[in-house]
């Protein structure tokens, strides 16, 4: 069976931007998205999020994600500039791309930016987005995990964990 007959040719990009402004420090959201070991507890649970591999200095660290309906893919923090960027390869499965944490300093407020570009591979990705708007699908995914973010943020704040 050649590549396009299984849907393999297929190849959809999905390029999302979203943010947040959260009532917290820079160095307070910092150390939350460093946090990898920490990351099951406050993604959503419809991501399937599962750590793979972690490195003491983040680079190299890799999770896996299931998304509840979807394929399961992973991804690999590629670079880090603390506390600004935390920069991120999506492989395996059917998603190839990049994503992008940054942080930006709004005042005593953080401005957080999830960026995504990446290509979903197959037919049925292909079909669907023709029908919905991927990127939309994506950024509504990715507001539930901002907002969690958020209240990670604030709870760690509270018990003195981000000081």
């Amino acid at each position: 069976m050649n590549q396009s007959t299984r849907g393999e040719g297929y190849m959809t990009p999905i390029r999302a931007t979203d943010e947040r402004i959260v009532p917290y420090s820079q160095c307070e959201v910092w150390k939350v998205l460093v946090d990898i070991a920490a990351y099951p507890a406050w993604w959503p649970r419809t991501v399937g999020l599962r750590i793979l591999h972690r490195e003491v200095e983040l680079v190299g660290s890799s999770f896996e994600l299931r998304p509840f309906g979807g394929r399961s893919f992973c991804c690999r923090i590629e670079s880090v500039e603390e506390p600004n960027m935390l920069r991120m390869r999506y492989y395996g499965g059917f998603i190839d791309g990049r994503g992008e944490w940054r942080l930006q300093p709004v005042g005593l407020k953080t401005r957080v930016v999830y960026e995504l570009d990446v290509r979903a591979a197959g037919r049925i990705v292909a079909w669907i987005g023709r029908l919905l708007p991927l990127s939309r699908l994506h950024s509504f995914q990715m507001n539930g995990v901002l907002r969690r973010l958020e209240k990670r943020v604030e709870k760690n704040a509270k018990s003195g964990i981000a000081q």
